[in-house]
């Protein structure tokens, strides 16, 4: 599965729903992909403005949900659709479900 991103402080983040980015990850595990999953709230964006190690571990990760409500306002303030937060602790949740 596909999923559009938006660029928000240097960090490639997928604009996806809860539902999204479980199916996103139920295909990785299929596939056995070994592969870093993040939840990026704003201060590791933000961290990621300074932090080009990290920055660019983020943008290695096979995906990176928008895990907090500044995320979401950051892709809106840039004039990008962002569904919803994926929080990190639900998007286990939903995993283990």
């Amino acid at each position: 599965m596909s999923v559009e991103k938006v660029e928000i402080l240097g960090v490639s983040v997928a604009a996806v729903t809860m539902a999204e980015a479980v199916s996103v990850i139920e295909e990785f595990i299929e596939q056995k992909a070994k592969v870093l999953i993040a939840t990026a709230n704003a201060e590791m964006l933000m961290r990621a403005t300074y932090d080009h190690e990290f920055c660019q571990i983020l943008n290695e990760a096979g995906l990176v949900v928008p895990d907090g409500a500044g995320t979401v306002w950051a892709a809106h303030h840039l004039g990008y659709a962002m569904p919803e937060r994926v929080a990190g602790y639900d998007l286990a949740q939903e995993l283990m479900r």
